[in-house]
Order: C-alpha cells, then structure tokens, then sequence
C-alpha cells in the first residue's frame, strides 16, 4: 500500500512539473503555449534586397480563453537578421486579452551576405517574472537579391589588332549584385563597319550567373584592311532574367583599339667616299606607320650626328646620311612616336669594317692620280730629255 502511494506521488510530481511548463508563459494557468500564435501582418518592402532595411510588423495573438500577463516579446538577431541601431530588442505588455492580441513592429537590417530564400525571424515570448522559461515563435521573411553584372576585364587575342587581320575579343562578365541572373545573353554589337564579328562570334550565351560568379565571354572578330589606326567604339549589350523572373538589359561601352607593328631594321649599310657620307637605309617591316623618326649615329659612345623623317610608312623604306666612320663600334638609335602617339626607342648595331675598292683607294680617286702623275711626268720628260736631245 505505501509503494502504491509513492509511486501515485511521484506521477502527480511528473504531471505538475509538465504542466508548469506548459503554463509558463502566463500568469493565469489558464492560457498555455499551445495558446499562443503569431503571424507577419506586414513586411515593407517585400521582398526585400540583401544589405538592405525592412520593416517588419508581427501580431501575436492569444488564443486561449484566459488573459496572458506580463508578457515579453524579444526579437533574437540571428544571421541574415539584426535589429537596426536604436530599436529595442525586447517589448513588454501587462497582458494580451483572452482570444484578443497585440502587434510589434520592428526595423530589420538584412544581411548583404543573405541569399535569395525565405528566411525565419526568430522572437522568444515568456513572462517576465520567468525569463527562463519560453516559447519560441518564427514568422517567414522574403529576401530576393538582386543581380548586378560588371566587366571585370577586358583582353585581345593577339593583344595587338592590325588591318586585314582577326583577333579574340576575352571578356570576363561578373555578377556582383546579389541575386542570380538567369538565361544571360549577351551580344557584341561594333558600330563600325571595318569591325565585324565572324559569323556567330558575337553572340554568347550563359545559362546562370550567381552571386559573386564571374564568366568568360569570347568574341571572334574581324578587321577590315581599311581600318585606320585608332579605338574604335563597341557595345556589349547583356540580356538576362532577374529573380523576380523580369527581363533586364544592362549595356556597357568597349573601345577596340587597332593599332597594328612597327618593325624597323637595317637593311644596308654603305659609304661613299667621293662625298665622305656613311649612308644608312632603314626599312619598316610593320604594319603601320613610324612617325617623326629620329636617327642618331654613335660610334665608340660618342655622337656622330643625327638625321631626320617625318614617318616611314610600312613596306616602305628610307635612307639616313651621316659622316663618313670607318672603323670603330658603331651603333644608330631609332626613336619614333607609334600609333597610339607613345615614344618608342630602339637600338642597331652598325657594321663599320668596310672593304675599300682597288686595294684600299677608291677606283675613281686612283684614276685621278694615275693621270695626274702621267701629266707630271709628261712635263718632266719634255723640260729635261727633249731639251738635251736638241741640244
């Protein structure tokens, strides 16, 4: 009998303990968790971009037939969610009426980090006489980013386009908003007529581009042989699908430049000793044109002189004179202004061993000479030898 009284005891201990627990949010046992619902009246705006603010207003009703009392309500930041500076996390009522409620509103900052998703906001409700003892209640918050795409960077494969030739135009296209852009199209559209894409080269197509993602658009174009040696103007027009399911289009300016190869070499080096000049021609092996070439002659480091051209256009070659040197390290330096009007600077090493005609003189000098000293000669012999004879 006694064991059957203890054991009674310990379940009626049990069933008390459970249902403290169950009536600690009131203090009327009359009103238990079960009691107690909440429901989002209101999110302005919605939904809601990630790193941005939302307002947010919550009802809480009490659907239990007694009044529930001193009642708190506490907001819990937790990620993507934090309460804005000065808004009070907690909210005090002196009672919530018996299948009536009350509201509380608050000011959210979302997470820039949050993705796109419905997210839970967490709020503890408990009396204030047992903070410890509460129920938890969540209500749903909608975030949808929003994308933002951005050229990263720009390449040319060759990094040099001349005329009459073709290249790869590299684009890295990211996506540095927060939402993911969908069904991405995006088309090269050159607005001159020397600089066309070839054939389908200037559409590219991506099925999705998150948050943070970046891809590599390629474009195959082709140049005309009429093209001038400047930046032409481009236009890459991006068409996509936002979250929201809304077609965008984002537009973005692209200089292409042409500027083509200035290639200059020396292709003889010759004196002329009648006139004492070293003659030196230059050659432009490129593909455009050298402007204001300056050439300066060094031999053994020391300035010989220095000539002059407006420009050497490609293909086409020229010549510079410069005071006759025949021995020593010789070296002519080439400085010239390019397409894009940058100065260039180039060295060449110049032979200066020459083989001299007829054993070192010239022929025509030595001609000269030969007749001179016949003349002489000549002279001599009719001023002495022919005197005598008459005599």
């Amino acid at each position: 009998m006694r064991s059957t009284i203890f054991i009674t005891g310990i379940v009626l201990l049990l069933l008390v303990a459970g249902a403290q627990a169950q009536y600690s949010i009131a203090t009327d046992p009359g009103v238990t968790s079960s009691d107690i619902s909440v429901a989002l009246t209101s999110q302005n705006p919605n939904p809601v971009d990630p790193g941005e603010i939302v307002d947010i207003e919550i009802e809480i009703q009490n659907n239990g037939l007694s009044d529930a009392n001193k009642q708190i309500v506490e907001f819990i930041e937790k990620e993507p969610f934090t309460l804005v500076i000065g808004e009070d996390k907690t909210k005090s009522f002196n009672s919530i009426a018996a299948t009536g409620s009350i509201k509380v509103s608050y000011k959210v900052k979302v997470s820039s980090d949050a993705a796109t998703n419905t997210y839970d906001l967490e709020l503890r409700i408990y009396n204030e006489d047992r903070p410890d003892i509460y129920i938890k209640r969540t209500v749903p918050i909608n975030i949808q980013g929003s994308p933002k795409l951005v050229i990263e960077d720009v390449e040319l494969n060759p990094t040099v386009l001349e005329p009459s030739g073709s290249g790869e135009l590299i684009i890295t296209l990211k996506n540095a908003g927060t939402g993911t852009a969908r069904q991405v199209e995006a088309e090269l559209q050159t607005n001159e007529t020397v600089m066309v894409p070839i054939l389908s080269g200037g559409l590219q197509y991506v099925d999705e581009l998150v948050h943070d993602d970046s891809t590599i658009l390629r474009f195959n174009i082709g140049i005309d042989s009429e093209a001038d040696y400047r930046t032409y103007a481009s236009t890459l027009a991006v068409m996509y699908k936002d979250e929201a399911g809304e077609l965008e289009t984002k537009t973005f300016s692209i200089g292409i430049p042409i500027t083509g190869t200035i290639l200059l070499d020396v292709i003889k080096v010759e004196p002329s000793y009648e006139r004492g000049i070293l003659r030196i021609e230059i050659a432009n092996k490129g593909t455009t044109v050298a402007k204001s070439v300056e050439a300066k002659l060094l031999v053994d480091g020391e300035v010989v002189d220095i000539d002059y051209i407006s420009q050497i256009k490609p293909n086409k070659q020229t010549t510079f004179d410069f005071p006759l040197r025949t021995s020593g390290t010789g070296k002519l330096v080439l400085n010239f202004i390019g397409p894009g009007l940058e100065q260039n600077s180039i060295e060449k090493d110049v032979m200066l061993t020459f083989s001299l005609p007829n054993g070192g003189a010239d022929g025509t000098t030595t001609v000269i000479t030969v007749v001179i000293v016949i003349i002489i000669l000549y002279f001599l012999a009719r001023k002495f030898i022919f005197k005598k004879k008459k005599k």
